[in-house]
């Protein structure tokens, strides 16, 4: 993924706004018959279509997914910066950031205390629930020092520990409160007396909750449990470009924290064994981004990015026989984790550095028989573009389509075409699929690894319905996609498309997690032939036992639509239910004051033996279950 400029997402949004404006006028109602053939399957569908890509961006992983209470908590982010700011100190001071001998990384709090208390605080603290908090800190001091760690709300001290310091070393101090009631802005003050100069570093927080979750946050964590992802894509996108994954294992103080990108300065708590426990809880299969190292890299350097692969390979998957396996089992994990999805970077082909096709085919060659020495039955995910030009698709799969399994695809379009950019990209995949089928693998398969609508109104809901319809249409070839992104802080500036919107505290659903939600609600393996049903984006399906059947339907239009179904008679319909997502107006968004503002809402579905009728709001994505007698 990679940031639009400034200036081009105010137009889009400014542009979007006036074209939804002027298309939302009513129009008159249409009859639409669709008959369903449930004897005639078109194609398989892979769940993996409902697949989420969690990548490392406006603080999604510490702080989002990841149950840490403390921003910024290793102060590598500067104090003020374009965006963001968690720290303040109090106190006669001075208060500096210090590159002097930090805890790890670059960064740590130099508190000078000899005029008094000095000491750094962070507000907006969310106590969730009663119950227990626990946390760390690292110190060290030229002069004794004593250590007051307080909880606060407002004035008020919820609980306070101190601890007395006088080590040149740095060393750990633990600290735990138990609160009586939930609060939602509350402070962590840490305050140092005494005379020289005291260092601060790694301050962390989780709750008791938290931790039983092996440190995921509860509430992102069922969110995005809810979605039943069948595969987690990590850890980017453009994140990928520059991230060690070495800097991510091991104890979490020993953790460098990667550059600044996305305004976030990842602090690695989430690193692979995290990431792969984050996969066991949500149910789905990991899928691991590798950075092949910059554009320009001569061939020495791009060797030592192929065995940084390859060695995070043999962590993930070797037994503990193996040097890199036996690291795995050290930091508690023997058994190894079975990562079948390697991608061989992102975007290669982004800006004026970016790879030629040819390039990109040699890093595959050195990359790929690498990869596949450590573990042959891994699957390869290769570099496809970002629009709708073929260029690069066509040399790449001419060229090296047997060196791949999956061909990863990007598409975003701005949020006033959520029609025209499903039925464009719909297109896109039917010729790319044409030239793999025409190839020296014609077994392999599309990954639409991002794809999303810039926006978190209605108009993105729309989108998703519309184009996951479309994958499913096209699940013959298309196996796997995610959209992005998928959680996003609510202060951010840039990129306001996620699915999980979230603060300090809580979090709201932007319509395209509605949407996706409902659709994987309602999943089913396989896809019927049913008559068209224009302008609708529709498609019918059958559950693996056969004895449920579903009609997903995109209404994008201004006009009512009376949507009748007759269902072939080789399934004898019983009952039937309807669930649409309506809003007000295109633009209408969810927020944390009215999260569901934009949901589900059961519809009326008239049943006469095997014909089913109903009516399609304006602008409305519905799902029809139908049960066999």
């Amino acid at each position: 993924m990679r940031r639009l400029p400034f200036y081009l997402a105010i137009l889009v949004a400014l542009f979007g706004v006036s074209l939804a404006g002027s298309g939302r006028a009513a129009a008159a109602a249409s009859m639409i018959q669709v008959t369903i053939h449930p004897q005639q399957i078109r194609n398989t569908i892979a769940k993996g279509i409902y697949s989420q890509f969690l990548e490392h961006i406006y603080h999604s992983g510490d702080n989002g997914i990841w149950g840490e209470m403390i921003w910024n908590r290793s102060f590598e982010e500067p104090f003020r910066q374009r965006y963001t700011r968690f720290w303040a100190y109090y106190g006669p001071g001075p208060v500096t950031r210090s590159a002097h001998d930090p805890r790890n990384s670059q960064i740590s709090m130099k508190i000078s205390s000899a005029r008094g208390e000095t000491g750094v605080e962070q507000s907006d603290i969310c106590l969730a629930t009663a119950g227990n908090y626990r946390g760390s800190l690292w110190v060290r001091d030229t002069a004794p020092h004593k250590v007051y760690i307080r909880l606060m709300h407002g004035r008020t001290v919820l609980g306070m520990q101190s601890a007395s310091v006088s080590s040149k070393a740095w060393r750990r101090i633990a600290f735990a409160f138990r609160t009586a009631t939930a609060v939602h802005h509350a402070t962590l003050q840490i305050g140092f007396t005494g005379d020289g100069v005291a260092y601060l570093d790694q301050v962390s927080m989780m709750s008791a909750a938290a931790r039983k979750l092996g440190g995921f946050r509860p509430d992102t964590l069922k969110a995005l449990q809810a979605l039943k992802p069948a595969l987690i894509r990590w850890p980017g996108g453009g994140y990928a470009d520059s991230y060690h994954w070495m800097n991510g294992i091991g104890p979490q103080a020993d953790r460098v924290s990667e550059h600044e990108i996305w305004d976030d300065m990842d602090p690695n708590a989430l690193g692979t064994d995290e990431y792969i426990h984050l996969c066991h809880l949500t149910g789905a299969a990991p899928e691991i981004c590798i950075n092949i190292g910059p554009p320009t890299a001569d061939n020495a350097l791009r060797q030592q990015y192929v065995r940084e692969a390859c060695h995070w390979l043999a962590y993930c998957n070797a037994p503990i026989t193996n040097k890199w396996g036996a690291l795995r089992a050290k930091y508690g994990h023997p058994k190894p984790y079975n990562v079948k999805y390697w991608e061989i970077g992102n975007e290669v082909w982004w800006g004026r550095n970016g790879l030629t096709v040819p390039k990109y085919v040699h890093v595959l060659t050195q990359f790929v028989p690498a990869l596949k020495r450590i573990d042959p039955s891994i699957h390869i995910i290769a570099c496809g573009t970002g629009g709708l030009d073929q260029t690069w698709n066509r040399q790449l799969i001419k060229l090296a389509a047997g060196s791949f399994d999956y061909l990863s695809l990007h598409h975003y379009v701005a949020p006033q075409d959520f029609l025209t950019g499903v039925t464009k990209f719909l297109v896109f995949l039917r010729q790319t699929g044409q030239l793999i089928k025409a190839s020296a693998n014609p077994h392999c398969k599309i990954f639409v690894s991002e794809w999303n609508a810039q926006s978190i109104d209605w108009r993105t809901g729309l989108f998703a319905g519309g184009i996951l319809i479309g994958f499913e249409r096209q699940g013959a070839m298309v196996r796997l996609s995610t959209p992005a992104l998928l959680l996003r802080w609510v202060r951010e500036r840039d990129w306001n498309n996620a699915l999980i919107n979230f603060n300090h505290c809580s979090w709201f659903p932007a319509p395209n997690y509605v949407v996706e939600k409902l659709w994987r609600d309602h999943f089913a393996k396989y896809r019927l032939a049913a008559t068209p049903a224009k302008p609708l984006e529709a498609d019918a399906t059958l559950s693996a036992d056969r004895q449920t059947a579903f009609y997903k339907a995109v209404n994008p239009t201004s006009q009512t639509i009376t949507l009748q179904l007759r269902m072939g008679s080789a399934f004898a319909l019983a009952t039937a239910s309807a669930e649409s997502v309506i809003a007000s107006s295109l633009l209408e968004q969810n927020s944390m004051r009215h999260p569901h503002r934009i949901a589900p809402h059961r519809i009326n579905a008239s049943v006469s033996g095997q014909t089913l009728d109903l009516t399609l709001a304006p602008y409305s994505a519905t799902v029809v279950t139908m049960k066999r007698k």
